[in-house]
């Protein structure tokens, strides 16, 4: 009889494990995914920016045409903290596959400092000249603009948040809520001025990576991933 009701609660103990387990495994709702968004206030990211560059020239018939010149690359890798208003950032800068520039941000206490590094590392901060030339803005920033710097503000304030992945299996749900699985879901989100964003997020609605869907090839592509 001991043995049996050892064996029983044995049972019990697992079917609810599991049962919480599979409640625990469910995809974050849409408002869980913009509050998320909102609510991130401190990330390191990396961006990549893809587009390729053409020239408008006329031909020997006077008529207008595209000619491809290069294509770019732009990868910034940098840590936003919201809560101090600070973000801090570098670039590269390649053409058809080559280095061509590497510079860095930084932006505290309303400070903008500005410079590139040499091929040694040290890094050379620009004059007010050519710093409001590589920002678009003087050496001091307001709180607002700062928020112009942040790779987020595209989704900060979603029109639309729609799930790509409407069912998950009943496996999926125990491994992910078991924390077995990485729970990462994705929803096509819709922004004021009509950009479209892929967006995953985790099991709590947070953004790990965004991926714009450019309305043609013209568009650059842009690829965002979001760390702690």
């Amino acid at each position: 009889m001991k043995k049996l009701v050892v064996v029983l609660a044995s049972v019990l103990l697992v079917f609810s494990t599991f049962a919480l387990a599979y409640g625990n495994g469910r995809a974050p709702t849409e408002n869980m995914v913009a509050q998320g968004i909102k609510a991130l206030q401190r990330y390191s990211y990396v961006q990549t920016v893809e587009f390729d560059n053409y020239q408008l020239v006329p031909d020997e018939n006077g008529e207008i045409r595209e000619v491809f010149l290069y294509h770019g690359k732009l990868i910034e890798k940098g840590h936003v903290d919201l809560t101090t208003m600070s973000i801090e950032y570098t670039q590269e800068f390649y053409v058809n596959g080559t280095l061509l520039s590497k510079g860095y941000i930084k932006i505290e206490n309303g400070k903008v400092i500005a410079g590139y590094k040499e091929e040694n590392g040290n890094k050379v901060v620009l004059t007010k000249e050519n710093a409001v030339q590589l920002t678009g803005y003087d050496l001091k920033v307001l709180p607002n603009e700062l928020l112009k710097f942040e790779p987020l503000k595209v989704v900060r304030n979603p029109q639309r948040v729609v799930p790509k992945q409407t069912t998950i299996s009943a496996v999926d749900r125990v491994l992910i809520g078991l924390g077995v699985k990485d729970g990462e879901f994705e929803y096509e989100i819709t922004t004021a001025n009509g950009q479209i964003w892929l967006v995953q997020v985790n099991g709590k609605g947070i953004p790990v990576r965004l991926e714009n869907i450019p309305k043609d090839e013209r568009h650059p592509k842009v690829v965002i991933t979001i760390g702690a």
